[in-house]
């Protein structure tokens, strides 16, 4: 990221990439692990719960905006505080 972030950054094009936790979509309907599993697993997260397709949506809209024209080579933890413990 940070080495595609350099690179276009003389031409004004930013660069950075979204790290998504576990994110709750149809698939885990039919997950092997089963539902019940994955929801003794969302306890392990601080909130309690696993994302949300749109909330992905929403910091991909973030870092498309001109609130972010001064981001760039920067990697978007969104996990619900998973990797804080």
């Amino acid at each position: 990221m940070k080495a595609i972030a350099l690179e276009l950054a003389p031409m004004g094009t930013r660069a950075n990439c979204i790290n998504p936790g576990m994110i709750e979509t149809n698939l885990f309907q039919n997950s092997p692990i089963g539902v019940d599993n994955l929801d003794q697993d969302k306890m392990r997260y601080p909130l309690k719960r696993y994302g949300k397709p749109e909330e992905v949506a929403n910091v991909a809209v973030f870092l498309l905006s001109d609130a972010t024209l001064w981001i760039t080579g920067s990697s978007m933890l969104i996990d619900g505080g998973y990797t804080l413990q």
